[in-house]
């Protein structure tokens, strides 16, 4: 692993950008109306798996396409969370940051282009790399010859905490996106931060109480 540097495994929708509003929006234009929470659901977890359950017989490549041709530009004109951009320059300094979202790598990196953050990501594996974040997961721990105890998840959802729990790997859940804390409360993650300078302090707190940085 370069540098020895520590990973953090950024999701991207929710946590660097909280888009659950344009999401749940695109989502009741394209599909049977269904409830803000009723939407939530569907991150308890693997969404695409939530989907494929949710409406079996439905083509999910096609909706998926059609989904994500709306919410690019969409996305493109959503301001980042605000001290996100602080926050994500202040951690490159000291740790490889790597995307794992269930949104299109190109979207993402087209995203952090325009906030000028796409440089200090060393991978972006979206959903067009695989469905499932665990075996994207795995893909970073292979790539990178790192140890769980080398990474921390950056989420906002409940899948997220169990997909990343499968691979040994704790997380960090930030209050701002998807899932109130409430939603965590059989699958905890290791700490909570209510805004980015926060999540700076649990992560260095983190690693330094565990592994030493």
């Amino acid at each position: 692993m370069s540098q020895n540097k520590k990973i953090l495994l950024f999701d991207f929708d929710g946590v660097i950008v909280d888009t659950f509003e344009l999401a749940y929006g695109l989502h009741q234009d394209l599909e049977v109306k269904i409830s803000p929470e009723e939407f939530r659901d569907l991150f308890m977890g693997n969404l695409y798996t939530s989907l494929k359950s949710a409406r079996p017989q439905q083509d999910q490549e096609q909706w998926a396409k059609k989904w994500f041709e709306l919410y690019k530009p969409k996305l493109l004109k959503t301001a980042i969370h605000p001290g996100m951009t602080e926050t994500i320059n202040q951690l490159a300094s000291d740790y490889q940051l790597t995307i794992i979202s269930s949104a299109v790598s190109n979207i993402i990196e087209e995203y952090l282009k325009t906030q000028q953050l796409d440089h200090l990501f060393d991978l972006i594996l979206g959903a067009d790399v695989h469905l499932d974040k665990t075996e994207k997961i795995e893909m970073v721990l292979q790539k990178q010859q790192a140890q769980p105890a080398d990474c921390l998840f950056i989420t906002d959802t409940v899948g997220d905490v169990l997909e990343a729990a499968k691979k040994q790997i704790q997380s960090i859940a930030v209050t701002w996106g998807f899932h109130p804390p409430e939603r965590f409360a059989a699958n905890p993650p290791t700490a909570f931060a209510n805004n980015p300078k926060e999540l700076y302090q649990h992560i260095n707190n983190y690693f330094n109480q565990n592994n030493g940085n």
